[in-house]
């Protein structure tokens, strides 16, 4: 959860907050440390969007399985409720006007 508030932090900071920022680290670390911690954070976030990533392939891989369609469009239904009545709306419509017309059309034996 840390590293979620962190990278939440990150994408919020302005260049100027992170020249800033840039510039207290050299002034406490030294010049000597600083592209060393500079290397490992950049070691940090590389290994956080690729765990970031296989998270994302995973769950899709999860969702794609038929089984969890009924959760899928549970969720697609709490995303978007309004789009999901409505094309729930259009199948039904289709559905009674299929039925309509097969009940409609005349019997041949």
């Amino acid at each position: 959860m840390v590293i979620g508030a962190v990278v939440a932090l990150l994408d919020t900071l302005t260049f100027p907050e992170l020249l800033t920022i840039l510039v207290i680290g050299l002034v406490v670390l030294g010049p000597e440390k600083l592209p060393g911690i500079a290397r490992q954070v950049g070691e940090w976030a590389a290994k956080l969007r690729s765990m970031s990533h296989n998270l994302q392939r995973e769950m899709g891989e999860v969702m794609d399985d038929p089984e969890m369609q009924s959760l899928k469009e549970l969720g697609e239904f709490a995303a978007r409720p309004r789009a999901k009545l409505a094309e729930y709306a259009r199948k039904a419509t289709m559905e009674a006007d299929e039925a309509e017309n097969t009940s409609a059309e005349p019997e041949t034996t």
